[in-house]
């Protein structure tokens, strides 16, 4: 930020230094003074055109990252936070880029009990175990995404889920009998 201002404070100034001596040598019918007018404002429209390029590219380099993807383990530590154990590894993710449009956040990811244990002590989440054997109906939102599939994890199933008061953000683990292999599903609104 301090280069563009910097170059635009540049460039300012020789186009003021362009019209100053282009003024003074015009009243006073100098050519010299003249063609260092010209020179100063050829050189203030370079040093504009320089400042304009890094200023894009600048923006440009900004908004490129901000739009990119994050991938499983960003979404994870996002989410999460930093474990104290590195036993966490995501196995599948598909990020809400755009809440209200994109449904939600899921994650498929293998884990070891007591990081679970510490992702559950996060909030005062109500969990059953669920069979699956008869688990015909699709997981609301999960109906496009081919990999979130908690019925794979065997016949019964934990299920954890957190929803604030207004339901404004709702969190549910899906989560295999000793707490190895996790599904889980962030709806944030």
């Amino acid at each position: 930020m301090k280069e563009i201002i910097g170059l635009a404070v540049l460039a300012s100034g020789l186009f003021g230094a362009a019209l100053g001596l282009g003024g003074y040598g015009l009243l006073r019918h100098r050519k010299r003074l003249l063609y260092l007018a010209a020179a100063s404002a050829s050189l203030s429209l370079l040093v504009a055109s320089w400042t304009a390029y890094r200023a894009f590219y600048k923006s440009y380099r900004h908004v490129a990252e901000a739009v990119r993807p994050r991938n499983g383990a960003e979404i994870y530590a996002a989410l999460f936070g930093r474990s104290s154990v590195a036993c966490t590894q995501v196995i599948e993710s598909q990020d809400q880029v755009i809440p209200r449009i994109d449904y939600a956040i899921w994650l498929h990811f293998k884990t070891c009990p007591s990081e679970f244990k510490r992702l559950l002590a996060r909030h005062p989440f109500d969990g059953d175990k669920v069979p699956t054997a008869q688990w015909l109906e699709k997981i609301p939102g999960a109906g496009n995404i081919q990999w979130f599939r908690p019925q794979a994890m065997g016949d019964t199933i934990l299920v954890y889920e957190y929803a604030t008061a207004n339901s404004r953000n709702i969190q549910t683990f899906w989560a295999s009998r000793d707490s190895t292999e996790v599904f889980y599903r962030d709806i944030a609104d």
